[in-house]
């Protein structure tokens, strides 16, 4: 019983779920832990199981007490992607980056933006995100 109430071994068995392709039992063991304690890693992989419309809205009632969280918004971006919520998708998007950069983010948003023909913010979309993960300056020049 202590297990199911650790966030790290929800993560984990969570984890091992989707790599089963068992991404409904996933969402259902998430969504039991998150009602009782936000979680960013959990959230996290939350927003990166799409299987149901719902997914969005339960993500969404975070806002209120988490609305200081990169992690938070990021997959809700994701979330509203797998909707084709394609502007709600990018506030968010860019509002995860203004809380704190990330690559994923910076690679989520450079897809976004390459999906609309925005080739130029798209590359320095991406190139946010390299020079994040190999420590350069941020840059928009080329």
């Amino acid at each position: 019983r202590s297990l199911k109430d650790d966030d790290e071994f929800t993560l984990l068995y969570s984890r091992f779920l989707v790599a089963q392709q068992q991404e409904a039992q996933a969402e259902v063991e998430l969504k039991r832990f998150l009602r009782k304690k936000f979680s960013e890693p959990l959230i996290d992989l939350y927003g990166q199981i799409n299987i149901s419309e719902q997914q969005l809205s339960f993500a969404e009632t975070f806002l209120k007490k988490h609305a200081d969280s990169a992690v938070l918004y990021l997959s809700l971006s994701r979330l509203s992607i797998a909707q084709h919520l394609w502007g709600k998708a990018r506030d968010y998007l860019t509002k995860s980056i203004s809380l704190a950069p990330s690559a994923a983010a910076y690679a989520e948003m450079g897809t976004l933006l390459e999906r609309f023909g925005e080739q130029q913010e798209a590359c320095a979309a991406f190139r946010n995100g390299l020079n994040l993960v190999h420590g350069t300056s941020i840059g928009t020049k080329g």
